[in-house]
């Protein structure tokens, strides 16, 4: 039973272990996606927060918008795109604009972009290659899932938010590993103890058994001593 026990809670300790990893990983995986390319990206949604104000009054800054990856085949005048730029002065930045023009250049298909409060249209066009996705959703400026990632972006929020959790993540997988090798070596120990045990002694007969027994052979022997007088 107790072996049964401790296998039951090592696999408890297994399990609450893996979940704790999984979400220790996620949390790294979505602050390091944030600030390394500025958005989040899963199985082709990336989530953004807008900074400034190139799509005004469509998009406010503050506000969160989700895009969803495609072929630049299937983007169309009047989309809201998100792309890295490719513009020497912001190479690589993640750009929110709406398509204002499409056309072919060689063998790439290329869409002209500009935001929606700036006058004139971005220099580059955007291809295949630095195409992130078409916007299928965007909040409005006050959002606490847009506040949410900017605290979390931000050094405090790092800290408090991902930093000590993983700290205390970190903390309760070490006490469940310490927790289980204890348990493995009491088991151990219970077993070499049950094992160095002498067997038990067969347990004596009772009064009663003995008076029995007693008179068994007493009256047995009476009975030979009357065989002996009587064959005299």
């Amino acid at each position: 039973m107790a072996k049964l026990n401790l296998k039951k809670k090592n696999i408890t300790g297994m399990l609450t272990t893996a979940l704790l990893v999984a979400v220790s990983i996620l949390c790294v995986y979505v602050v390091v996606q944030v600030l390394t390319q500025g958005y989040v990206n899963f199985f082709g949604y990336s989530i953004f927060r807008v900074v400034t104000g190139s799509m005004e009054p469509t998009i406010s800054p503050g506000a969160l918008l989700i895009s969803k990856q495609m072929p630049v085949e299937q983007i169309q005048v009047g989309d809201i795109i998100c792309f890295r730029s490719r513009e020497a002065d912001m190479l690589g930045k993640s750009i929110t604009h709406r398509v204002i023009g499409i056309y072919q250049s060689g063998t790439q298909l290329c869409l002209e972009t500009r935001g929606d409060a700036n006058p004139v249209a971005d220099v580059l066009p955007v291809l295949q290659s630095n195409l992130i996705g078409k916007v299928i959703l965007y909040t409005g400026q006050s959002n606490v899932l847009a506040d949410v990632m900017s605290f979390l972006t931000s050094g405090p929020g790092f800290l408090i938010c991902i930093v000590l959790p993983c700290l205390w993540i970190c903390g309760i997988i070490l006490r469940e590993c310490i927790g289980n090798i204890r348990a493995e070596l009491n088991s151990v120990m219970d077993d070499m103890i049950q094992k160095d045990k002498p067997a038990q002694q067969t347990p004596a007969i009772s009064q009663e058994e003995y008076d029995q027994l007693y008179e068994k052979i007493r009256q047995e022997l009476l009975a030979e001593k009357e065989e002996i007088e009587k064959s005299r």
